[in-house]
């Protein structure tokens, strides 16, 4: 465990959330990955470090503790859609959504300081990613456009993937 870090409840919640994650790729990502499904998961390990950094954690030391917890489960996936807003932007959807309910941890300073670990995470991975030889594909999406075009741009690149991996098998 980080040193020191015991006492910190952000600490804590990354924690639970990476201990989920490793139950739910051990009973659902890797058997349907043994099976040739493709998964799709809307969530990841960069959300960990991102979100663990936006509350003043090092993410490099989530990433270890990460790594260390999910031990040969630790699996990049083959790409990253990054879905990038404006933190007022963030803002307003979660209290939109909330109807106007805020809670303890919403705010434009905290989307600001998730948004730019998510950036500072995405560059440094793109160079050195973690347990691969070649980089993670990061693919970063103007997310301040309407659905319908951020839909195509996705599928797009999901296409091309998947043909590329047909060609693989």
């Amino acid at each position: 465990i980080i040193k020191g870090k015991w006492r910190d409840l952000s600490f804590f919640i990354q924690l639970g959330m990476i201990f989920d994650r490793h139950d739910h790729r051990v009973r659902e990502e890797i058997p349907a990955l043994g099976m040739g499904t493709y998964v799709i998961s809307d969530r990841d390990f960069l959300s960990t470090l991102a979100y663990g950094a936006g509350d003043g954690l090092d993410w490099h030391e989530l990433l270890t503790v990460h790594k260390e917890i999910l031990g040969n489960t630790f699996i990049v996936p083959d790409i990253i859609f990054l879905i990038d807003i404006p933190p007022e932007v963030g803002y307003a959807r979660t209290m939109e959504k909330q109807g106007g309910r805020k809670e303890q941890w919403d705010s434009i300073e905290r989307q600001t300081k998730i948004r730019n670990a998510y950036m500072e995470i995405t560059n440094e991975l793109n160079a050195k990613p973690p347990e691969r030889s070649s980089p993670i594909d990061i693919m970063i999406i103007d997310g301040n456009r309407d659905q319908e075009t951020i839909h195509r741009e996705i599928a797009a690149k999901v296409k091309g993937l998947l043909k590329g991996f047909r060609r693989k098998l």
